[in-house]
C-alpha cells in the first residue's frame, strides 16, 4: 500500500513545515508564519495551546485515508525531533475519540499483515510494538528497553488520561509494573502530586509523539489539559473539520479525493412523500445497484454487494420509526431477514461480520446513531433516513458512513461511483441545507449534492426546485403535512405498487449515471493547487489573522510562447523495464550513490580533544508570552557520569558494541539516504574498533560531538563520490538535459516586488533584496531582454537538478534572440564553497542544455554574479555581465 498523490502532498508539507521548524530554531510562532508566507499566505498566526512543543493539523476529509497518513507522518518527526532530544525513545500516543475508532485502530496498527503495521515496520525496521492501555498498565512487553529499541503505539481513547473516574484514576497511581523506567533519564518533569512509577510520569518522562484522531472532538479545556499533562514532545491533529484556532499545515481538498477515487461522490438525493415511500425507494434503489455490481463482477470488475443504512429513531421518541418497526417492514417487503441487521448502542448484530465477504448476505443495516465515526463498510451505498429531528451530528456521521468508495478503485459502472440519500421530508430546502452543512462537516461541500430531475419510482412527490447543484439561497417550500391517515394509504399503495416496480424492466438509473460523468468530468478539469489555494483564502475562521492569496497571472503578451516552453533539467539513463535496453529519468542523487558503500571507504577518523556536552530538549518562553522556542539544555553531569560508569564496567565488545548503537541512533533515518543500515553500523564499528579506551569512554561523554564528527566524514565521503560519478556519467553521456520543467500560468507569492516593472514574466514577482532589486533595475534597460523571473525556491521554482543539492537560480531572464539564462547573484561575502559548486553545476547545466538548441530551438547560459570583481574564476560583475546579455 503506498500513499497517493494527495496523500505524498500531506507528508510532503510536515516535512516542509519541519523545515521551517529547524530553520527557525525550534521558534514555533516564527517557524508557522514562515510556511504559511512560503506557500503564499500571509496573516496566518499560530495558537500555542501547549507551552511545550509544537501542535500542528492535517486538514483531511472524511474516507481520505488519515490513519495511513498518520502511519506514514510518523517516522518525519521522530527524524526531526531526534536532532534535538538526546534520548531516543520512540514512543507515540495515538488518541481517538470513541471506542469503535479505538478498536478499529488497534486492530489494524496490531495486524501483522494489515498495511498499517507492515508499513511502520518498513519504516522502523521490524522494530514496531502496538499496544493499548490495559497492555501498558500491567506492563506486558512495554518496557525500558522495548522504548529504546523500537516503536512504541499506545492506542488510548481521549478520556482515557482524564482522572474523572476510578477507571482512569489507575494512570495516576504507583505502578510497579512500571518500575523499569523509574531510574530511567531525569525526573524533573514527573508530576509531583503522583508516584514516579504512575503510568502519567512515566509518558511524561518520555516525551511522546501525539497523534490526535477527529482533533475536533477533543478541543474542550479539559483536552488541552490532558495534552499538557503528558508533556508531549509533538501533537499531531487529524481531522476533516479543523477548529479555528487549529495550527493547520496541510489542506486537502475534496477533489483530490475524487481524483483517487477514494470517495462515492456526488451524492445523489431523493424526497419522497412518506415515510414508506423511503423503504420502497430504498429497496428498489438497492436492487437495480446490485444488479449493476453483478454485472460489473461478471465482466471482471470488483465484487460490490450495495448496502442501505436506514436510520430510524429512538422507541421513546413520539411517533418515531424505531428500529423494530424498520425490521418488520423490510421484512413485509419480502426481504429475507437474514439480509438485515440492527447497530445500536445496545443490539450489535454485526460483531464478527465481515461485510466485506462476498459469504455475507448483509444487505439492510439499521441504526439510530451507533454507525460513528470509527465504523467502515465501503459497501453502505444508500442513507435511508426517516428522523426528521435528528441532530445534524447524528445526519453528518452516518453520511460519512457511506462516502468510502469500495478498493480505492474506479468502479465500471458509473452507478456505483456515487452515494445515495433517500429522504421523507416535509421541507426538502432545509434537508438539503442540512445534508450540505453535513458535507461540510466533514471536508465537502454543498456542491458534491445532486438532485435527481425525476423521482426515481416515478410516483409523485411535492413539486420542488431543481438544480444539478443545491443552491442553498433557493426558498423554502410549503409544509405539506402528512398525518397518519396518509401513511397508513401510502402503505397499502405502496405495497400494491412494488411488485409491479420490481417486474419494470426500465432503468431509471441512466440520469443518474449522466450526472455522475459530468460531476468526474468537472473534477478531472479543476487543477488542484488552485481548489486548495481556494480553500484556503476562503477558511474565514481557521485562523485569527486575516489570510490573503497573492496569486498573480503571466503577462498576456508573453504567455503564448512561455507556457510553451520547457526548461532543461539533468536526465540519467536507467535500466528499461519495457523492451529498450535503457530509459532515462530525472537525475536524482540517489542513482549516483547505488554503487557507494561504506564498508570500501576509509576507516580514518581522528576524534582528537574534543569537549562538548548531551543535550536535551526543553523550552522556554518570554516574558510576555509571544514567543515559544525549543531549545537545548546540557544534561546534568549525574546523567553524564552514571553513562560513562556504566559503559566503563563493560569489555571492550560490548563497549564498542555500546558506542556503535549510540552513534548509530543519533542520526535521523535518512541521515544517509541510500545508504543501509547494516552498512552504516558496519562503517561505525570498524572506526571505533580502533580507538583506545580512554577515546571511546571519551566518545560517550561527548556524542554529540562525535556523531558531528561521523556525519562530517561520511557526508564528505558520499558527496565525493557523487561528484565523481556525475563527472563520469557526463563524459560518458550517460547524463544530458531534456526540456522538463514549464512555468505555471499562476504565480502564488507571499510578497511582492516593489518595482512595478513590464518586462517581468508575471504581472508581480517575488519579493527581492537590495542587491538583486539594484541588478534587475539596470538589467531591464537593455534593448533586447524579453522578460525576467525572480524564480522561486524549496521545491516551487525552477531548480538545477544536481549532484550534492538542488540548485535553485535567482533569476530566469530571456532575451529577444531566444537566449535562456540563469543568473545566480552574490553578495561580496558570499563567495565560499557553495559559490564554486553551483558554477560548476551551471557549466556543466550551460554546455548540455546548449546540446538541446537544435531542438528546441534556445540558446542556454548560466552566470554567477556579484555587484563588484569577485576572486571567483568565471563569475561576473554587475556591469560585466550586464554588457556580456547585451549581446546575446
Amino acid at each position: 500500500m503506498n500513499l497517493n498523490s494527495y496523500q505524498r502532498k500531506v507528508i510532503q508539507d510536515l516535512e516542509n513545515y519541519l523545515s521551517h521548524l529547524q530553520q527557525c530554531q525550534g521558534n514555533m510562532l516564527t517557524a508557522f508564519s514562515s510556511y504559511w508566507r512560503d506557500a503564499g499566505v500571509t496573516g496566518v498566526k499560530y495558537t500555542n495551546h501547549i507551552a511545550s512543543c509544537p501542535h500542528v493539523c492535517f486538514k483531511v476529509p472524511t474516507a481520505g485515508g488519515k490513519t495511513f497518513i498518520a502511519v506514514n507522518a510518523i517516522a518525519p518527526i521522530f527524524d526531526f525531533m531526534q536532532n534535538y532530544i538526546s534520548d531516543k525513545s520512540k514512543l507515540v500516543l495515538w488518541l481517538v475519540p470513541s471506542l469503535s475508532i479505538l478498536q478499529q485502530t488497534a486492530k489494524a496498527l496490531k495486524d501483522p499483515a494489515h498495511s498499517y503495521h507492515l508499513h511502520l515496520k518498513s519504516l522502523f525496521n521490524g522494530r514496531v510494538n502496538i499496544f493499548e492501555r490495559e497492555e501498558v498498565l500491567t506492563g506486558a512487553s512495554f518496557n525500558r528497553d522495548s522504548v529504546r529499541d523500537s516503536l512504541n503505539i499506545i492506542v488510548m481513547s481521549f478520556d482515557a488520561l482524564k482522572s474523572t473516574n476510578k477507571d482512569n484514576r489507575r494512570a495516576f497511581k504507583e505502578n510497579g509494573a512500571l518500575a523499569s523506567f523509574a531510574e530511567f533519564n531525569d525526573t524533573s518533569h514527573d508530576l509531583s502530586d503522583y508516584d514516579s512509577t504512575a503510568l502519567i510520569n512515566t509518558l511524561r518522562r518520555m516525551r511522546p509523539v501525539i497523534i490526535v484522531d477527529e482533533s475536533h472532538n477533543a478541543n474542550t479545556k479539559l483536552s488541552t489539559d490532558m495534552l499538557n499533562n503528558l508533556n508531549p514532545s509533538f501533537v499531531l491533529d487529524l481531522t476533516a473539520t479543523p477548529k479555528e484556532n487549529s495550527n493547520v499545515i496541510s489542506y486537502t481538498n475534496a477533489t483530490a479525493l475524487v481524483k483517487e477515487n477514494m470517495v462515492k461522490l456526488p451524492v445523489i438525493v431523493y424526497n419522497k412523500q412518506d415515510e414508506y415511500s423511503v423503504f420502497v425507494e430504498a429497496k428498489v434503489l438497492r436492487e437495480r445497484l446490485e444488479q449493476r455490481a453483478i454485472q460489473q463482477y461478471q465482466d471482471g470488475g470488483d465484487y460490490v454487494r450495495p448496502i442501505v443504512l436506514l436510520q430510524a429513531e429512538a422507541k421513546n421518541n413520539q411517533d418515531a420509526t424505531d428500529y423494530e418497526k424498520v425490521r418488520q417492514t423490510l421484512i413485509d417487503l419480502g426481504i429475507p431477514k437474514e439480509q438485515i441487521k440492527i447497530k445500536t448502542a445496545n443490539i450489535d448484530e454485526l460483531k464478527g461480520v465481515d461485510l466485506i465477504s462476498q459469504e455475507c448476505e448483509v444487505r439492510y443495516i439499521i441504526t439510530i446513531n451507533a454507525l460513528k465515526e470509527g465504523w467502515d463498510c465501503s459497501f453502505a451505498y444508500i442513507l435511508a433516513t426517516f428522523a426528521n429531528r435528528s441532530s445534524e451530528t447524528d445526519v453528518t456521521q452516518l453520511l460519512g458512513r457511506i462516502l468510502r468508495k469500495p478498493y480505492a478503485r474506479k468502479q465500471n459502472q458509473l452507478a456505483l461511483e456515487c452515494s445515495y440519500v433517500i429522504t421523507a421530508s416535509k421541507k426538502f430546502n432545509d434537508t438539503l441545507s442540512q445534508l450540505s452543512n453535513s458535507l461540510q462537516m466533514i471536508g465537502f461541500g454543498s456542491k458534491d449534492v445532486r438532485v435527481p430531475d425525476e423521482n426515481l419510482l416515478g410516483t409523485d412527490i411535492p413539486d420542488l426546485p431543481i438544480n444539478n447543484t443545491f443552491d442553498l439561497t433557493q426558498p423554502s417550500l410549503p409544509e405539506n403535512p402528512i398525518g397518519n391517515q396518509l401513511r397508513t394509504n401510502s402503505y397499502q399503495s405502496s405495497v400494491k405498487n412494488n411488485q409491479a416496480l420490481e417486474e419494470d424492466t426500465s432503468d431509471n438509473l441512466f440520469q443518474i449515471e449522466l450526472a455522475v460523468q459530468d460531476y468526474q468530468q468537472d473534477a478531472q478539469a479543476q487543477d488542484l493547487d488552485e481548489i486548495n489555494c481556494q480553500e484556503i483564502a476562503q477558511q474565514d475562521g481557521v485562523k485569527k489573522g486575516i489570510i490573503q492569496m497573492n496569486r498573480y497571472p503571466m503577462r498576456e503578451k508573453f504567455a503564448e510562447e512561455t507556457l510553451g516552453l520547457s526548461l532543461p533539467k539533468f536526465t540519467i539513463k536507467v535500466q528499461s523495464s519495457g523492451f529498450f535496453d535503457s530509459d532515462s529519468q530525472l537525475l536524482d542523487r540517489v542513482y549516483l550513490l547505488r554503487n557507494f558503500k561504506l564498508s570500501n571507504q576509509d576507516a580514518n577518523l581522528d576524534i582528537g580533544n574534543i569537549d562538548s556536552e548531551i543535550w536535551e530538549l526543553s523550552v522556554k518562553d518570554s516574558d510576555d508570552g509571544s514567543d515559544t522556542r525549543l531549545i537545548l539544555d546540557r544534561l546534568k553531569q549525574r546523567d553524564i557520569k552514571d553513562l560513562i560508569d556504566q559503559v566503563a564496567q563493560m569489555t571492550d565488545m560490548s563497549q564498542i558494541k555500546q558506542i556503535e548503537n549510540s552513534i548509530f541512533n543519533s542520526f535521523t533515518k535518512k541521515a544517509f539516504y541510500p545508504v543501509d543500515d547494516g552498512d552504516l553500523r558496519f562503517y561505525i564499528c570498524k572506526i571505533v574498533s580502533g580507538w583506545t579506551r580512554d577515546q571511546r569512554l571519551s566518545s560517550i561523554k561527548n556524542l554529540a560531538t562525535v556523531a558531528h564528527l561521523f556525519k562530517q566524514k561520511i557526508d564528505s565521503l558520499m558527496n565525493e563520490h557523487a561528484a565523481k560519478q556525475f563527472k563520469y556519467l557526463v563524459d560518458s553521456s550517460d547524463i544530458s538535459t531534456s526540456p522538463s520543467f514549464q512555468f505555471s500560468s499562476m504565480l502564488a507569492i507571499p510578497e511582492t516586488f516593489n518595482l512595478p516593472l513590464d518586462s517581468s514574466l508575471y504581472e508581480k514577482e517575488a519579493k527581492a533584496n537590495s542587491l538583486e532589486v539594484d541588478f534587475i533595475t539596470k538589467l531591464v534597460g537593455l534593448d533586447n531582454l524579453q522578460w525576467w523571473h525572480r524564480n522561486l525556491g524549496k521545491g516551487k521554482g525552477f531548480a538545477i537538478n544536481g549532484y550534492l543539492n538542488n540548485h535553485y537560480p535567482d533569476f530566469i531572464i530571456l532575451t529577444k534572440n531566444k537566449h535562456l539564462i540563469l543568473l545566480e547573484t552574490k553578495g561580496e561575502d558570499r563567495d565560499g564553497s557553495d559559490s564554486i559548486y553551483k558554477m560548476k553545476l551551471g557549466e556543466v547545466w550551460k554546455n548540455q542544455a546548449n546540446l538541446l538548441s537544435h531542438q528546441t530551438g534556445y540558446k542556454y547560459s548560466y552566470f554567477m554574479v556579484f555587484e563588484k570583481e569577485s576572486k571567483l574564476e568565471q563569475a561576473y560583475s554587475f556591469s560585466q555581465v550586464l554588457s556580456l546579455i547585451s549581446k546575446l
